[in-house]
């Protein structure tokens, strides 16, 4: 893995770049939420369709954070009331 390290004062800095950035975030994901097969919500397990992500900014959302819409919306739910 490619990783660099740079001391400034007590501050240590991680970069992770590429496909080592890719591979540890499938990584975190999995620990996080278990297997989720490609294409489907880290969440309810469904996979995305116009039932679970119904506009751009959803379609979007499901590539940032791997949760369809409605389970996104679920979560900010009490935010926005």
């Amino acid at each position: 893995m490619a990783i660099t390290r740079t001391t400034d004062g007590d501050v240590e800095l991680v970069t992770i770049s590429g496909p080592d950035l890719k591979r540890v975030q499938d990584l975190l994901t999995a620990d996080l939420y278990g297997e989720t097969k490609p294409g489907a919500c880290v969440k309810c397990k469904d996979a995305f369709s116009s039932e679970n992500v119904y506009t751009e900014a959803g379609r979007r959302e499901t590539a940032l954070s791997g949760l369809c819409e409605r389970c996104w919306d679920a979560m900010f739910a009490e935010d926005d009331e």
